[in-house]
């Protein structure tokens, strides 16, 4: 199973979907119930996540409306087209600093 969000095959992370401080102020009001959801992302594209976006703006979007949005798509298609192969197994370290 590759990245969640650029489809690679890489090392995993799990990173929460709600920056996880957010998520236990929403607990503790009581208007969240469970554990933070989680996605399974290279370390790259978790890298690239938080420097697009800050944690408020993270708060306030689904998973399925980051994976729309344009800067990450301009990402993710920038990063599928400079990945390569090291030492037999996929690495990367492509991570873009300019923000969209």
């Amino acid at each position: 199973m590759g990245c969640e969000l650029c489809n690679r095959d890489l090392p995993l992370e799990k990173h929460h979907v709600v920056p996880r401080l957010v998520w236990k102020r929403l607990k503790r009001r009581r208007k969240v119930r469970g554990k933070c959801p989680v996605v399974n992302l290279c370390s790259d594209c978790g890298k690239q996540v938080h420097m697009l976006f800050s944690e408020r703006e993270l708060a306030s979007m689904t998973w399925e409306q980051l994976k729309k949005n344009p800067r990450v798509r301009k990402y993710v298609e920038w990063v599928r087209e400079r990945d390569y192969a090291v030492g037999g197994h996929r690495e990367s370290k492509h991570v873009k600093t300019e923000k969209y």
